[in-house]
Parts: C-alpha cells; sequence; structure tokens
C-alpha cells in the first residue's frame, strides 16, 4: 500500500519546506509485508500524534570525538504538535555544552526567506502552457479533483503548479491537519534557542540548494507521486504518526523501515534526497572534528541517521568511532 510523507523525517529539505508552508512528499511503496514487521496502524503503533509523544522521550544522540573536539548528532522532525518535552538529560547537556549548533539551513534569515521566495517563484510554475491536468488522463483527474473536493480545493487551483510543489502543497496541508506545527519543528526550537544564548548557527547547505533539490526533479515522474499522494491522504496520519513515534522513542529500526525501505522503488530518489547530502555533510563534519576544538552539535532529519549510508555510517567509513548515547 501506497504510504504518506515519505521523505518527513528523511529531511529533505523539510527545514525549507516547513518555513516556506508546504512539504515535501516523495512516495514509494513500503513493503507492510515484510515478515516480523508491524504494518503502519498495527499493534503498539501509534495512530495519532498524541500517542505518539505519550510517555518520556528517548530520542536518540550519538557522540563522536576526537582529542579536542567532540560532536552530537541528533535527529529532528520538522513539524511537530506544540508543547511536547522532547529533549532528554543527556541532548540539553550537548546544548548546553555547544560552542556552536549545525542545521541543514539557514531558513530563518530574511536573506534565506528572500533567496527561497526568489527560487520558487522561478521554478514552481509550469511553463509554455504545460498545466498540471495535462499530465493526467480524464480518469485520473476525475479521480484527483473527487479527492480534492474533500479539501475544499480542486485541480483548477494547483493546475498552474509543477507535480513537486503541488505535492508538498497538499502535504503540508494533510500533515497540517493532524496538528503538526511547522513552529514547533524540532530545528526551529533549536535555533531559537541557540539565538537566545547567542550560540552561533552554522549550516550545512543552504535554502537556495534544497529549493533546487526539490525542483531538479522529473516532471512527468513527480505527476505519478502526486497521483499516489492523492491516494493515500486519507491515511496520512498514521504513517506520520508511525514516524513521530519512532523518532519520540529512539527507534532508529522502525526509522529505517519507514523511510529507507520506501525508496526501495526509487534508488535514484534515495541517491539525490539521502546519500549525496549525507556524503557531503559527512566531509563538512570531518573537517570540523579535524581542525576546530570545542563541542558542536549537529541537527538533522532523523532519516539521515537510520539504516544503510546513514551519515553514522559516512563518518565511520572515514575513521570516526560513532558511539549512541544511553539514556538508561
Amino acid at each position: 500500500m501506497v504510504k504518506f510523507v515519505r521523505s518527513l523525517l528523511a529531511g529533505a529539505a523539510l527545514s525549507v519546506v516547513a518555513a516556506c508552508g508546504f512539504i515535501e512528499d516523495q512516495q514509494a511503496e513500503t513493503p507492510e509485508s515484510a515478515p516480523g514487521v508491524t504494518p503502519i496502524g498495527g499493534p503498539g503503533r501509534p495512530a495519532n500524534l498524541a500517542e505518539a509523544t505519550v510517555g518520556d522521550s528517548n530520542v536518540a544522540l550519538w557522540v563522536v570525538s576526537d582529542e579536542d573536539t567532540i560532536l552530537y548528532l541528533i535527529g529532528t522532525v520538522h513539524l511537530m504538535k506544540e508543547g511536547v518535552e522532547w529533549r532528554t538529560d543527556d541532548i540539553r547537556i550537548a546544548f548546553d555544552n555547544a560552542d556552536a549548533v549545525f542545521l541543514e539551513a539557514d531558513v530563518f534569515s530574511r536573506e534565506a526567506q528572500r533567496a527561497m521566495g526568489l527560487l520558487v517563484s522561478e521554478t514552481a510554475e509550469l511553463k509554455n502552457g504545460k498545466t498540471l491536468s495535462s499530465f493526467y488522463t480524464d480518469k485520473e483527474r476525475d479521480h484527483v479533483d473527487e479527492v480534492l473536493r474533500t479539501m475544499d480545493l480542486s485541480m483548477t487551483d494547483l493546475d498552474n503548479f509543477r507535480p513537486w510543489f503541488a505535492s508538498m502543497q497538499l502535504s503540508m496541508q494533510a500533515l497540517m491537519a493532524a496538528g503538526g506545527d511547522p513552529s514547533s519543528g524540532a530545528d526551529v526550537l533549536i535555533a531559537r534557542d541557540m539565538l537566545m544564548r547567542r550560540r552561533p548557527l552554522r549550516y550545512l547547505e543552504t535554502a537556495a540548494e534544497q529549493i533546487a533539490l526539490l525542483a531538479s526533479g522529473n516532471d512527468a515522474h513527480d505527476a505519478q507521486y502526486l497521483l499516489e499522494l492523492i491516494d493515500d491522504l486519507e491515511e496520512g496520519e498514521a504513517y506520520y504518526a508511525d514516524l513521530m513515534g519512532a523518532w519520540y522513542t529512539g527507534d532508529t529500526g522502525r526509522i529505517d523501515y519507514l523511510i529507507n525501505d520506501a525508496f526501495t522503488n526509487y534508488p535514484d530518489l534515495r541517491q539525490r534526497l539521502l546519500v549525496d547530502r549525507n556524503n557531503s555533510w559527512a566531509q563538512q563534519l570531518d573537517r570540523v572534528l579535524t581542525d576546530e576544538v570545542g563541542v558542536f552539535v549537529a541537527a538533522v532529519g532523523a532519516g539521515h541517521l537510520a539504516g544503510r549510508d546513514s551519515l553514522q555510517d559516512i563518518l565511520t567509513s572515514r575513521g570516526y568511532d560513532v558511539s549512541r548515547v544511553s539514556n538508561d
């Protein structure tokens, strides 16, 4: 069964997505029939966001160090219910001692907002008289319109947009309807906290690079992803809750299942959204460990810290010993 918000925790420019008022959705088939794996909404899995954050947080934290530098790695989610206390004692200690914090991208400054707005205006709309509905058969258009009417929308409202942008608009609307709040995302809260403490914020890529990444897909392929999204909008909350619950409880195996396995049918997409970016970030963090002295925290989308080709895997391949900090 197609599932919803495939890149929610993967961090594929979701900090930008949250700031711009939409969220990326790239769909793939989740292998729910995998032996021994609880399906979405199955026994013990949260059905909504309130259930996803019940009890004490166990959000995962990793540490890597050399003689004079300590680097903590923490996964984030970019939309969250207001008031969730997700910081563990170890996470608080890491931020209390941090000389600087790395986030994915600056989406907060006026300059970044301006750059994002300009790039979105250049890349979000279809050109040369093309329309979103032109990618679909009459039957598919009727189906899309039928679903959109339940959201007080129609194909006409989206017809000028490229599929990637239309998908994000619909995804954000559904996620916010499920209770997700962009202003309560972990990365936003981290940025506010560090600015209040007058601690330096650094960024692993630019907002413009993230928008360009989202806009670089093939429109025909993205139109098919949009069809899958349309088919699954009603099931979005259960999937989102499952991801949130996995992040909140530190279940990186579940995150791996929900995100990385979902890219099985789209290896090129996985390479672009996860692996290439992890390699770039690992190279930058390697330079910090090699050249700088102090304590640093890197907070990135939790999907970048789960499964094969994770940021930890790549740092390990560079000769570092990366260990998870126990919350026991």
